[in-house]
């Protein structure tokens, strides 16, 4: 099942500020967006949520979970979602670069 559309839509990237990360969900699902370091450390949660089925999309302002600005440099977006039916799953990342 693909939960997600291609995150190759994710746009800008590289990008200065913001980046907006849409996506669609063709099932009622559970969906976690986190964004990574290069470290593969967390750095900032975007959402943590049950959401409807259809198009969605989530921004990250370049903050990380404390508030700070984070430096330059390449980041992964990594999507996981579970339909609500629990019979499905899906993960899924993308490398973005944050250019100040």
């Amino acid at each position: 099942m693909e939960v997600f559309r291609d995150v190759s839509y994710t746009y800008p990237n590289p990008f200065n500020h913001r980046v907006s990360i849409p996506f669609a969900l063709p099932l009622s699902s559970y969906v976690v967006i986190s964004i990574y370091n290069i470290m593969r450390q967390i750095v900032k949660t975007l959402t943590k949520a049950q959401l409807s089925l259809g198009n969605h999309s989530v921004q990250w302002n370049s903050l990380n979970d404390a508030g700070e600005k984070v430096p330059s440099g390449m980041y992964i977006v990594k999507m996981n979602a579970i339909a609500s039916d629990g019979k499905n799953s899906f993960n899924k990342s993308q490398k973005i670069v944050l250019l100040k």
